[in-house]
This record gives C-alpha cells, structure tokens and sequence, in this order.
C-alpha cells in the first residue's frame, strides 16, 4: 500500500514506528493510556524526562497551536551511552 508495506505495519527492526510505551495494561483499565513509560518518534526514544520537557516547552511556547509540530525551540534530546 502506497509503495511502503515492507517499512510499516509490524514492530520489527528497520520498521518506521512511532510507540508510546505504558506502564499499564489499557485492556485492563483504559485509564492507563495515562501512564505513559516512554515515546518514540521518529526513531528518537523520550523518557519521562524528555517528556516534561517537551510539555514545557509546549506550555512556554507563545503560540499553543498543535499543528505546527515540531516546534522551531525544540529538537530531540542527542544521544547518550545511558539510553543503550
């Protein structure tokens, strides 16, 4: 479908995926889409860090439009040995 079916679909490696990892089963409670672990985005892993970052700089941002993501004084954090 659309000249992509061997990059999308499944979790595999080399697969594009974007994820929201939860601390919670949401089959058991649908209340757990809020406890969010971690996301990915973009081949970029947020954790609970970069997450109340990002709210932040959301928050902070003179504009609260949602449509123009990402926003221009935000980048992914870089790379560390720690996330390994």
């Amino acid at each position: 479908f659309l000249g992509i079916a061997d990059s999308v679909g499944t979790v595999e490696e080399g697969k594009i995926a974007d994820l929201v990892l939860l601390r919670a089963n949401p089959l058991e409670d649908i209340a757990n889409v809020r406890e969010i672990s971690a996301v990915m985005v973009r081949g970029v892993v947020l954790d609970q860090g970069d997450l109340e970052q990002v709210h932040q700089d959301v928050h902070d941002a003179s504009d609260r439009y949602i449509n123009d993501w990402p926003r221009e004084n935000w980048s992914p954090p870089e790379e560390s040995a720690d996330r390994e």
